[in-house]
């Protein structure tokens, strides 16, 4: 059976792995793996495989059954953990020092049937750093993920990996310098340490990035960074981390497991170390032996940590917890810092926990001090011991929430003193930019419109208030209303603590529903108050739009000029920057004016001061990329130090060797060896030099070198690729930040501008981030509207990438691997340009294209940039103009644009979309997809339909570019289908489609087969339609008595409409089919009937909605949902917004201010306070019957 389930290459490629683990050398400090980890792995890769062939396996034309699936089940953490060297006991004998083993290969696009792997287009997602896809990504949080294939961290186990241990790290900090590192082996809730630790930082203004052990056995709640505190690499780039930021606050807690002292008591865990053997007991078992020693390694790192930060930067408040007995403190280093450095302890109970535990901080900040304290004499603790499976102490390895509050307190307090507290309200540029483009932004991630409480106070008592179960007010108590809700209690006030037995309680006073409304009336919605553009692009079209069209080409002219000068008295510096290029860089680079762009960006004050010299040196594919001050912060490790990838490089070049030579043959093999060669110097372009035999390498580069295998993609042309994931190079890369590209969101939100001027009155108001205001009026020779209209083209560099070359000592890490379609001969090629594929090409590439975009808005170009392509606004009076400055100042750096560009015009082509501003009013922009790509989307859908089934192996195609359209076209149309889809990809095989989930694609195929753009409304802000909506759902003898409510209000208008009746008895029944709850539905079900009852209203128009229900806001903004009921819902909803889609907003509103609360419990005389209000009587839109009133 196996001969026909497996084809041979696939099972040989496991096979050599087993001999692989067996056969190399492990490091000095590792054991050989035996011949039962081998066994081991083998079941645990044959039951996996089992469990993912559950439904069946059948031969089919594309291929054998498994190897679809056979080499990426073996490729999974838990089966090649198994074949890790385990660490030596301590005293074993070691050999000499060896490299260690080359990190494990994934499964590449070589060996797929039919065309191979097609592409996703530009910006489609893969994992920075050797993840799925060995192209670069740009996504938020994959880049924070050690990845998944191709660079697996060596397997590693220490006391923080056991349960009831805490192992985490992290720095805190803002935009302007700062970030959060958290390792934590607790806890995926708000109830526990890590994550929620995480949650509050972020809550409170700052940018985080937690990191977890990759075998924690919790789900994290947050995207994680994963690194070996072991590692001195790790400590390294802490370090340079706490370098290139302004770091507010650092906090330590190592694992504490085996050096607990409760170990010491009752059953359990045995004791692994001693006052007298504070490093571990002498003749421990080898496993216990190695989790002492990764322990103790961890301590060790972490105290020379600690001495490097008293040391280089005091100014940073730092702070390690472990509990107050821990033997921690006993080892001799840690206790030199206990005796020069304050030391906090306190009883856990203190600050919210159950259980009185012993717990230190040891710290470099008074700021701490106020935790310290012992049990406030609690009446009751919970026990120790063994509590069900598990032990108590696994219990308490997260904070309290209390506690995790203080301490966020302690950070505030010293990042106010600093200067460099984080705006709390802030929105971030990419939110904003989504917002700006009439698209609400997912999550928290746009500060409220109203806030929860009118007010919050505080009122210190030694009796306790009556609260109910939502911790509100029973009654008025202490001056302060009834229904207020309880945030938080507290045994002191600005560090002082009360009197024994009394408390501070704060309580968050609800706004009254006339208030709330009153408030609401005066919002603006979010969608005409976001600014999606920086302020310099922001004043380029402030100038533009109120000065002349004259002016604008007197100013681009004379600019011009000023440079052409510049230009020829730089040029004897040109010529020794040329002269003292590597040869190799000098072909590539060709005239491109290095000293005059260097000249331009000291007077633009361009913060990327190293950018030329690399540009003049050539780029770097491997180490670290300092900040550049032009990327949003963000941080990603290399995986891997060079002298690990020149360890393993050896077995790495003859894997790959072995691979090129038996791949299969793919019909794009002729076209891709001809794309090669005309990248060679045989065809003059010089971008790769080659053909090389591969026996000859070792002349050219005796020190080493490193293969990388070439591969193509379909996107409407075949493109080359480079898999430098495999070949290890983006291990080798990291850096501290990360493109955010928003060109589509901008140039949308410059045509809206351009026609609100010409619509409106004529008067422009911009605000800056700094929160100055452009003010003035449309010029005179901008009334024309032929003459104001927005047109629009994208100028394409050619060939981007080979038009920057690559540093001199990266080449003998890129030479490409190809097999010559006739004569089957494998040849190599050697890089000189950026390679598509790898890492650091992207951010390398872009530090480049910013740096054009900015000098362009110095020639008051409205440009925007998305890699290498610049979609581009001007009026069309200057089209003309601006065409020409452009290629101007290309032509004066020495930058190449494409011969296939099109003109300006006002329905442009850009980023595979169609932006048409033709309209006669100007009133509407128009977003559509290619007709072409419109076309060949629904068709894959339709086919997917007809088989009633996905196959995963071709999902990957259409998923990236339906994600591309999700992000910029669907709107709200579609978002159901493309969830499941998402979720389909994340499988494995073929998975049959349930009804809802057909008919959600069908939904998605509907919208695609009627091509209906998405319109963006240019009319000036005005005040948008209120809609509050409310369920209710009591329980009730033998099932639910239901109502729904809802109120719409037109300020300025005087309309005010509202219904309240009751759900159907039959769709009850059926959400309350084996489930306990079924508010969820009803509260839906409320904001769908409004959206249709009321669609004369709200179709075409701003609009908010007010909803009490956070799952509810949730899945109307996300526009999804795993729930069946939901779901069907959520269709309807997608269905009202498809013939004349509103520009919703959807926000919360506390159940004590919502307006629509009365109606659907029938209580219509609470409404009183909005005068006179027309009763609608609905009609289901599931049932079709009139509902009863309440």
């Amino acid at each position: 059976m196996l001969v026909i389930s497996l084809d041979y290459h696939h099972h040989h490629m496991w096979v050599e792995r087993l001999l692989a683990a067996r056969l190399d050398a492990p490091p000095s400090t590792h054991m050989q793996p035996t011949l039962d980890q081998c066994q081991q792995a083998d079941r645990k890769l044959w039951q996996l495989l089992g469990e993912a062939t559950r439904s069946g396996i059948q031969l089919k034309a594309g291929g054998r059954p498994l190897d679809a699936i056979f080499e990426s089940t073996w490729q999974t953490p838990e089966v090649l953990h198994l074949l890790q060297p385990m660490p030596r006991a301590a005293g074993a004998p070691a050999s000499q020092q060896v490299a260690p083993p080359p990190k494990p290969h994934g499964p590449g696009p070589y060996d797929r049937p039919g065309k191979g792997r097609k592409g996703t287009g530009k910006g489609a997602k893969g994992t920075k750093g050797g993840g799925k896809d060995c192209t670069s990504a740009h996504g938020r949080g994959a880049a924070n993920r050690i990845p998944h294939w191709n660079t697996l961290s060596d397997f590693h186990k220490d006391s923080g990996n056991e349960r009831g241990s805490l192992n985490h790290t992290f720095t805190v900090g803002t935009f302007a310098g700062g970030q959060l590192w958290l390792e934590d082996a607790g806890g995926t809730s708000e109830a526990r340490g890590g994550s929620s630790h995480f949650t509050l930082f972020q809550e409170a203004g700052y940018t985080a990035v937690p990191i977890d052990w990759h075998h924690n056995k919790q789900r994290t709640c947050v995207h994680t960074l994963q690194l070996d505190l072991r590692l001195a690499s790790t400590w390294s780039f802490l370090r340079r981390i706490c370098s290139e930021y302004r770091v507010v606050w650092i906090h330590m807690a190592p694992p504490c497991g085996n050096a607990s002292r409760a170990r010491e008591c009752g059953p359990g865990p045995k004791p692994l170390r001693s006052l007298r053997h504070v490093r571990g007991l002498p003749g421990l078992p080898p496993v216990e032996q190695a989790r002492v020693d990764s322990a103790n390694t961890i301590y060790d790192n972490m105290q020379a940590f600690c001495e490097w930060l008293l040391d280089a930067m005091p100014h940073v408040p730092f702070s390690v917890e472990n509990p107050l007995h821990s033997y921690l403190w006993q080892l001799p280093k840690w206790a030199e810092l206990v005796s020069k450095h304050s030391f906090v302890s306190f009883d856990s109970c203190l600050h919210g926990s159950q259980r009185k535990k012993a717990t230190a901080l040891l710290t470099n900040s008074e700021l701490l001090h106020c935790l310290s304290g012992p049990c406030p004499g609690c009446s009751s603790h919970l026990p120790w011991g063994k509590q069900g499976r598990s032990f108590a102490t696994a219990d308490e390895t997260g904070y309290p929430k209390l506690l995790r509050e203080r301490i966020v307190s302690c950070v505030d307090t010293s990042a106010t003193a600093r200067g460099i507290a984080p705006d709390r309200l802030a929105v971030s540029k990419v939110s904003a930019a989504r917002a700006a483009g009439q698209v609400q932004p997912r999550g928290r991630k746009f500060p409220p419109i109203i806030s929860e409480f009118a007010y919050t106070v505080s009122v210190g008592s030694a009796a306790a208030p009556t609260l109910n179960s939502k911790h509100c007010l029973v009654s008025a108590w202490q001056g302060v209303p009834a229904g207020a809700k309880l945030l938080r209690e507290s045994v002191e006030r600005g560090g002082s603590r009360l009197p024994e037995g009394s408390r501070f309680y704060i309580f968050g006073v609800y706004r009254t529903m006339q208030a709330f409304l009153n408030e609401a009336k005066l919002v603006v919605h979010p969608f005409d108050s976001a600014r999606s553009l920086p302020d310099e692009l922001l004043r380029v079209l402030f100038d533009t739009l109120t000065k002349s069209p004259v002016d604008t080409m007197r100013h681009r002219l004379l600019k011009l000029q000023q440079w052409r000068a510049l230009a020829k008295q730089l040029e004897p510096e040109e010529e020794k920057i040329r002269a003292a290029m590597d040869p190799c860089v000098r072909k590539v680079l060709g005239r491109k004016r290095i000293a005059l762009m260097k000249r331009i960006a000291d007077d633009l004050s361009w913060p990327d001061a190293t950018l030329f010299d690399d540009l003049a040196a050539g780029f770097r594919l491997t180490g670290y990329l300092g900040r550049t001050g032009v990327f949003a912060s963000d941080v990603k490790p290399a995986t891997m130090d060079l002298d690990e990838f020149w360890a393993s490089a050896p077995l790495r070049r003859e894997t790959l060797l072995e691979k090129v030579k038996a791949q299969k043959d793919h019909d794009y093999a002729e076209e891709l060896w001809n794309m090669t060669l005309e990248e060679s110097n045989t065809s003059g372009k010089c971008w790769l030099d080659g053909p090389i035999d591969v026996d000859s390498l070792g002349d050219s580069f005796p020190e080493g070198w490193n293969f990388c295998r070439r591969f193509a993609v379909w996107q409407g042309k075949w493109r080359a690729i480079d898999d430098f994931s495999e070949a290890a190079v983006n291990a080798c890369f990291g850096c501290f930040e990360r493109v955010t590209l928003k060109a589509l969101d901008e140039i949308c939100w410059l045509c809206m501008q351009v026609c609100r001027a010409a619509k409106s009155s004529g008067f422009l108001d911009f605000e800056l981030s700094t929160g100055e205001r452009l003010k003035g009026r449309l010029h005179t020779a901008w009334n024309d509207p032929d003459r104001v209209r927005p047109h629009c083209k994208t100028y394409d560099l050619q060939a981007a990438y080979k038009q920057l070359a690559l540093h001199p000592s990266e080449r003998s890490k890129s030479i490409i691997l190809l097999r010559e379609p006739g004569s089957q001969a494998v040849k190599a090629f050697v890089c000189n340009t950026l390679p598509f594929g790898a890492s650091a090409s992207v951010m390398q590439f872009n530090r480049v294209a910013l740096f054009l975009q900015r000098v362009l808005w110095d020639l008051r170009v409205a440009v925007t940039c998305y890699y290498d392509d610049f979609p581009t606004m001007t009026p069309a009076f200057l089209s003309g103009g601006t065409d020409n400055a452009v290629h101007a100042l290309m032509d004066l750096f020495g930058f190449s644009l494409s011969e296939k560009e099109k003109p300006f015009s006002c329905t442009a082509e850009t980023l595979g979309v169609v932006l048409d501003t033709s309209d006669p009013d100007m009133g509407r922009i128009f977003v559509s997809n290619k007709p072409d790509r419109a076309t060949m989307l629904e068709q894959s859908v339709g086919r997917i339909l007809e088989q009633g089934q996905v196959d995963t192996r071709e999902l990957p195609s259409l998923l990236g570019k339906l994600r591309f359209a999700d992000a910029q076209l669907l709107g709200r149309t579609g978002r159901l289908a493309l969830a499941d889809l998402r979720l389909f990809g994340d499988k494995g095989g073929v998975v049959t489609l349930t009804d809802s989930q057909s008919n959600a694609l069908a939904v998605l195929r509907a919208r695609l087969l009627a091509s209906r753009p998405r319109a963006i409304v240019t009319s000036p802000a005005s005040n948008p339609v209120l809609i509050f909506t409310d369920g209710a759902c009591d329980p009730c003898e033998g099932g639910f008595s239901t109502g729904v409510g809802g109120v719409l209000f037109i300020p300025g208008q005087g309309v005010a409409r509202a219904f309240g009746c009751r759900v159907p008895s039959k769709l009850v029944k059926q959400w309350a089919e084996g489930r306990k709850h079924i508010i969820g539905q009803v509260e839906l079900y409320a904001v769908v009937l409004a959206r249709i009852l009321w669609s004369s209203y709200i179709d075409g128009e701003r609009c908010i909605f007010f909803v009490d229900h956070s799952g509810v806001l949730s899945a109307c903004i996300n526009s999804n949902s795993i729930d069946a009921s939901w779901r069907s819902l959520l269709l309807h909803l997608e269905a009202a917004d498809e013939a004349r889609p509103c520009l919703p907003w959807f926000h919360r509103v506390p159940s004590q201010s919502n307006i629509a609360d009365p109606p659907s419990r029938g209580r219509w005389d609470e409404l009183a306070f909005l005068g006179p209000v027309t009763r609608d009587v609905p009609t289901c839109f599931v049932t079709g019957a009139t509902l009863e009133a309440t």
